[in-house]
């Protein structure tokens, strides 16, 4: 565990460090899920509001919450995406979202969020610090260097959209709330639901791979 989660209005003060890519974090302030680079916020706010029903903001922190009863208008709609963000938001693990970002680590000696040059993943990916707890889920923005294999057969490249669902829905909110299971079999729910073509089975495409 990285700190205890304390109220969202607690003050926070999240800065850009020394170095490019540097963020600085209070420790014992993370939790819920943020989206501390300010480029990040509209992008992939937008992302998460065309799929929920529900509509999302953040706080001038960055950290993500529900805009009160306001709804997304939308012609297919996933309230299962949208119950596991809430699920998400009220954990006590911190969840960062990023955009462009390679895999992060965390220096204790200096308190920072560094992104080393590491690029993985197809297209995004999540990566758990199990030391400090600290859960990140990045994509970079791009459409998947490969293509995926949907249930009819076909193939196709993942959206930005496509892979930040994936990552959030089938890795890190499970991750948050230590829930096991299959991230495709996760993803698929979501899919179905936006009338979206499913995915192909991966049974060995588990959610995380250790406590």
């Amino acid at each position: 565990m990285a700190g205890n989660h304390e109220d969202s209005n607690v003050p926070r003060t999240p800065i850009t460090g020394q170095n490019p890519g540097d963020v600085y974090v209070e420790v014992s302030h993370v939790g819920k899920i943020q989206i501390v680079d300010t480029n990040d916020r509209s992008p992939i706010l937008k992302i998460i509001n065309s799929v929920s029903p529900d509509k999302y903001i953040v706080d001038s922190y960055g950290y993500l919450i529900q805009d009160s009863n306001k709804k997304n208008i939308l012609f297919n709609w996933s309230q299962e995406f949208s119950n596991r963000i809430k699920e998400g938001i009220r954990s006590n693990k911190p969840l960062y979202l990023a955009i462009d970002k390679n895999i992060p680590a965390y220096d204790f000696n200096n308190g920072i969020l560094r992104y080393p040059e590491v690029k993985g993943g197809g297209g995004g990916i999540t990566s758990y610090l199990r030391d400090s707890g600290l859960l990140f889920c990045y994509i970079n923005g791009e459409n998947s260097p490969d293509k995926v294999k949907m249930k009819d057969g076909t193939e196709q490249y993942y959206t930005p959209k496509d892979i930040l669902i994936h990552e959030i829905i089938g890795h890190a909110i499970p991750r948050m709330l230590e829930i096991n299971g299959n991230a495709v079999v996760n993803e698929n729910i979501v899919r179905k639901e936006m009338k979206w073509k499913e995915r192909a089975d991966e049974i060995s495409h588990t959610c995380f791979d250790f406590f």
